[in-house]
């Protein structure tokens, strides 16, 4: 699991062998890279749910699953992406 708390978000920042977190502020996005192992992509929801714990967001905030090549304009993490 990989953390940023920069704020800003840069595709280029994403990795295609990784699975990242990504807290919008209003939702988290498990983002699953196309490469990324067997075991990172059965853990990407462990691991987000494991960031809401460590991080004290709230317990109801909704985690959504993004696979690589899923994230297209006008949806919800599209928006989250500052420069592509």
């Amino acid at each position: 699991m990989i953390v940023d708390r920069s704020g800003t978000l840069r595709k280029t920042q994403l990795d295609t062998n990784d699975t990242f977190v990504v807290d919008s502020g209003s939702q988290i996005f498990v983002w699953i890279g196309k490469q990324a192992s067997a075991a990172e992509r059965k853990g990407g929801l462990q691991y987000a749910q494991k960031y809401v714990a460590d991080f004290h967001r709230p317990p109801y905030i909704p985690i959504s699953r993004v696979l690589e090549g899923g994230e297209s304009d006008g949806t919800s993490f599209s928006s989250v992406r500052q420069e592509k």
